[in-house]
């Protein structure tokens, strides 16, 4: 959206530092090895897509914050971008569980709902895109909280594959339209990149990611 649209991106790392995600985004932007880039061992022909990335990053509206992680700070920062950036699309939470609530829920749950729903108001009244991501439990179901799913208007799950370590499934459900769609795609784990793919994988065991890197979609 920054990059094509040229439209303002606001982006809450509450797991990664600005840092780490810029790196990742180099890395995609310049189709980089994420890896070389980290230690130090980059290609002579690496340097010039780096460079032209990173001009074309410098150019983009993303408006990064690493340090609030509470309800009223993301709400009141939302409010000072959109103030000098009217034109803010796209508010990224990554991710939701590290978010902390207004204090008031006797259970992680109930708090973790709040932050939810007043994520929804916030899309709603400001007319924005609101990328919410979440872990899932082992069992593939949203980790300490239902209302996630509730909330959302479209889900995606990231699924692992049987057989092809690169490959995976994303299985969309949303409000309106078309629901269970299922998308084959594959990922590079040096670039950051998602390609769409010909032919739909077989899904591990029907569970979707584990540890970090279990999210889905808000």
């Amino acid at each position: 959206v920054a990059l094509d649209q040229a439209k303002p991106v606001l982006v809450f790392g509450l797991e990664m530092s600005s840092d780490d995600t810029v790196e990742a985004m180099l890395a995609t932007e310049g189709k980089v090895s994420a890896s070389r880039m980290r230690d130090g061992t980059m290609q002579e022909m690496d340097f010039p897509k780096l460079q032209a990335a990173a001009n074309n990053l410098a150019l983009a509206p993303i408006f990064f914050r690493d340090d609030v992680y509470d309800l009223a700070g993301i709400r009141s920062y939302v409010r000072q971008v959109k103030a000098i950036q009217p034109d803010l699309a796209v508010v990224v939470v990554d991710y939701l569980q590290l978010t902390e609530g207004a204090g008031s829920a006797d259970r992680r749950e109930q708090e973790i709902a709040i932050v939810s729903k007043a994520l929804r108001r916030m899309a709603k009244d400001d007319g924005l895109a609101v990328i919410a991501l979440a872990q899932l439990n082992d069992d593939g179901e949203l980790r300490e909280c239902r209302a996630i799913g509730m909330d959302a208007t479209v889900q995606v799950t990231i699924e692992m594959c049987e057989n092809e370590p690169g490959a995976r499934l994303l299985r969309l459900r949303q409000r309106q339209g078309k629901t269970g769609v299922v998308v084959p795609v594959s990922f590079s784990g040096e670039t950051f990149e998602w390609h769409p793919l010909a032919h739909e994988p077989e899904p591990a065991s029907g569970k979707s990611f584990n540890s970090n890197q279990k999210r889905k979609h808000k």
